[in-house]
C-alpha cells in the first residue's frame, strides 16, 4: 500500500472503545460509601472525568468529596474544575487517608467486580463492559486492511486489560501497541511513544496518523504531538463547547461514535457506493436545472 494512503489510528480507551460509565459510576459510589462518604455518582457526575483536574481517580474521587464538602454543583465544577482544584491542598491527613482507601477500593471493585471487606457483606457491582460490536467489526477491519491500531490510556494496565477483555477488544490489538499510563505518565507522553512506534514500525508520519478521543485535553495533547484528531461526543464533551474553542485548539474532526472513522476518513465499499449515488443525484439536479432555465 503507498505511503499516503496509509493511516494509523490511536484509540483512547475509556469513552471511545468502550463505554463503561454505569459501571464507573457504580464503583465509585460504592467504594466512596464504603469509607462513609455518601455520595450518588451519576453519567453527569462521570463526564468531570473528561477535566485534566478530575482525570485521575484520586482526583476524581477527591474532588467528588471535596465537592459534596463545599456546596459545589455539577455545573461550576464542569465549567471552571480549577475551583475545586485549589481546595485539594485544603484536606486534612484524616480525609486523604479516607480518599486513598477509597481509590484502593475503587480500583479493586472495577477491576474484579467484588471486595470482601473484615466484618462485613461482600460489596458487588453488576454492570459489566457492553461488547459493542460495531467497534469490534471497526477493529477488524482495520486489522484486515493493514491500518495499524494503537491504545493509550492514562490507567492502570491491569484495569484497562479487564476491561479490554469483558469488551471483547483486546485480541484486536498487539502487544506493542497498548499504552499505559498507569496513573503517573500523561497522554501527551504517551502520544508521543504511540506515534514514534507507528512512525518507526509503519512508515506512517504524524500527519496520517489520527488520535481518537472523546476528552478536549486528550485533544490538546494530540495536537501538541502534531496528530491529527478525533473527537468522539459519547458524553463527555458537546459540540457547542467544541464551538466556543479558538480554531486551533479544535480537533480535526467530529464524529458522533468511534466506529464511524470508517466511513469518514477511510473509503468503504459500502461508503464509496453511497457517494457515487449521491453523485450521480447531483448531475441529474443539475442537469435539470439547466434544462428548466432553457
Amino acid at each position: 500500500m503507498p505511503e499516503q494512503k496509509k493511516l494509523g489510528f490511536i484509540f483512547d480507551l475509556e469513552g471511545v472503545l468502550i463505554d463503561h460509565t454505569a459501571r464507573q459510576c457504580e464503583v465509585a459510589t460504592k467504594a466512596l460509601g464504603s469509607v462513609g462518604i455518601k455520595a450518588r455518582i451519576t453519567p453527569q457526575m462521570y463526564q468531570l472525568r473528561s477535566e485534566r483536574e478530575f482525570h485521575i481517580t484520586r482526583d476524581f474521587l477527591s474532588g467528588l468529596y471535596i465537592m459534596q464538602k463545599e456546596g459545589i454543583s455539577f455545573e461550576q465544577a464542569k465549567t471552571n474544575p480549577e475551583i475545586v482544584d485549589e481546595k485539594r491542598g485544603a484536606l486534612s491527613a484524616k480525609e486523604g487517608e479516607l480518599i486513598e482507601e477509597a481509590v484502593k477500593r475503587f480500583d479493586h471493585l472495577r477491576t474484579h467486580g467484588k471486595l470482601e471487606l473484615p466484618g462485613k457483606k461482600p460489596i458487588a457491582i453488576h454492570s459489566k463492559e457492553p461488547r459493542l460490536q460495531k467497534i469490534r467489526q471497526m477493529l477488524h477491519w482495520c486489522n484486515k486492511k493493514g491500518f495499524p491500531v494503537a491504545m493509550v490510556t492514562a490507567g492502570k494496565k491491569v484495569d484497562a486489560d479487564a476491561f479490554m477483555h469483558e469488551a471483547g477488544i483486546i485480541k484486536y490489538f498487539r502487544k506493542n501497541h497498548l499504552f499505559y499510563g498507569e496513573d503517573k505518565v500523561t497522554k501527551g507522553g504517551l502520544f508521543a511513544e504511540a506515534t514514534g512506534m507507528i512512525a518507526g514500525k509503519y512508515h506512517i508520519r504524524p500527519g496520517r496518523q489520527w488520535v481518537i478521543e472523546d476528552s478536549l485535553s486528550g485533544i490538546k495533547d494530540a495536537k501538541a504531538n502534531s496528530l491529527r484528531s478525533a473527537m468522539v461526543l459519547t458524553g463527555n464533551t458537546s459540540i457547542e463547547r467544541i464551538k466556543k474553542l479558538p480554531v486551533g485548539e479544535r480537533p480535526t474532526l467530529v464524529l458522533q461514535h468511534a466506529k464511524d472513522i470508517l466511513g469518514t476518513l477511510v473509503h468503504t465499499i459500502a461508503g464509496e457506493r453511497a457517494r457515487r449515488q449521491r453523485r450521480q443525484v447531483a448531475k441529474i439536479k443539475q442537469k435539470s436545472g439547466r434544462i428548466r432555465r432553457r
